[in-house]
């Protein structure tokens, strides 16, 4: 008896274990790609430092059934960035869009240490 229920444990493990791996059912290889590939590009916003593929946080599965539903409906791979973004913010996406800002944020220290620089030369010259 003891052997039979260690086998049926054992049965059931495996059964719904590849159930789980199986969530989403493709209709082609190629979206199932896309799928996987967008999962990996998009960051958990509860997860710090985890794409939403490796969470398992109640927010990161409802992203991952967007995306599965709008691959579904054909969508591009850019249109289901863009309404990610518009819901959770540019943050979610580990390459996030470059703009006016984005040019600022890089450029703000460059000027930064060259203002101090020119300072440093100027308190330097008259001493």
């Amino acid at each position: 008896m003891k052997i039979f229920s260690y086998f049926l444990l054992f049965v059931s493990y495996i059964v719904f274990t590849q159930e789980a791996l199986n969530l989403y059912s493709f209709s082609s290889e190629d979206h199932e790609q896309r799928f996987y590939s967008l999962a990996e590009e998009i960051s958990c916003p509860l997860c710090e430092g985890s794409s939403i593929n490796g969470s398992t946080s109640p927010i990161a599965k409802d992203m991952k059934n967007i995306i599965f539903n709008m691959i579904l409906e054909n969508k591009s791979d850019d249109q289901i960035k863009f309404f990610l973004t518009k819901k959770f913010g540019d943050d979610i996406l580990y390459m996030p869009p470059v703009n006016n800002f984005s040019y600022l944020l890089f450029l703000f220290p460059i000027i930064l240490i060259l203002l101090s620089a020119y300072f440093l030369f100027l308190v330097l010259q008259k001493k």
